[in-house]
Parts: C-alpha cells; structure tokens; sequence
C-alpha cells in the first residue's frame, strides 16, 4: 500500500486494535456504507453505489488519508474505523472522524479508539490540532 501509512504497524490499546485498512477490509467497509442506519464519513451523501464504484472511491482516498480498521481486541472482529482527511501542512491541522457499530457504542471502544488515533496522529505528524465534528442529529 502507498500513502501515507506505509510505516504503520497495528496500534494496540486495551480494548482494541487499529490497523491500516486494506482490500481484505473493503467487504465490511461497503457494509457499512451501504447501510442507511447510520450517516458517517463513508456514507455521508446518502445514496447508493456499487461495489466497485465504493471501492474506486476508497482506493482514491488511500493515498492521501490516515485510514484505520478498528477491531475489537478480544475477537479481532472489525467494529470500525477512524480516517484522518485533509491534512493541512501549512496551518498544521487535519480533519478526522471515528465510526463504531451501533451495537458498541457508548462503551469503552469508541473512547479508547480516539485516543489511540489522536495520540498517533500527533505523535507522526506535525499538527497543532484535528478538527472533529459531532452532527447535532447523531444519536450516540
């Protein structure tokens, strides 16, 4: 993989792992995307699309975005993810957003993924912060 993740090893923290995202990754990605449910980064237009248009559309975003699978630790099933987007060298700052399944939320996943993100990001890379946003109809 090319981008800018080619060093990455897995983040390990107590409750989960974050790993870079790859083709193996991409069949639990569309799931998510396709699903209506929830609105997040991967789905945020609320249409739908094929496979292979999804896929065209992560392989494009790879190269210049931090993007991590989150598993849970004990499982190592795929519960989420993390992407880092827009990085702004000259004002040193970046966007960023943290997706977890419904059925983990409001548990300790979530918390302790944007800690491990944030703390990776900030230790690779020269910013000063990550714009995050919470959507005023988010549920949780």
């Amino acid at each position: 993989m090319s981008g800018l993740l080619d060093q990455v090893t897995t983040i390990r923290g107590r409750f989960v792992e974050l790993r870079p995202v790859s083709g193996e990754d991409f069949p639990t990605l569309y799931r998510w995307r396709s699903s209506f449910a929830t609105v997040h980064q991967l789905n945020f237009r609320r249409s739908i699309t094929t496979y292979e248009a999804f896929v065209r559309e992560i392989e494009a975003m790879l190269p210049s975005s931090i993007f991590l699978l989150i598993r849970d630790r004990k499982s190592g099933e795929p519960i989420g993810y993390s992407l880092g987007y827009n990085i702004n060298p000259w004002d040193r700052y970046m966007g960023g957003s943290i997706f977890i399944e419904p059925g983990r939320r409001l548990r300790v996943y979530g918390g302790e993924s944007m800690v491990l993100c944030l703390d990776f990001l900030f230790s690779r890379f020269p910013l000063n912060k990550v714009i995050v946003e919470t959507y005023e109809f988010a549920e949780t």
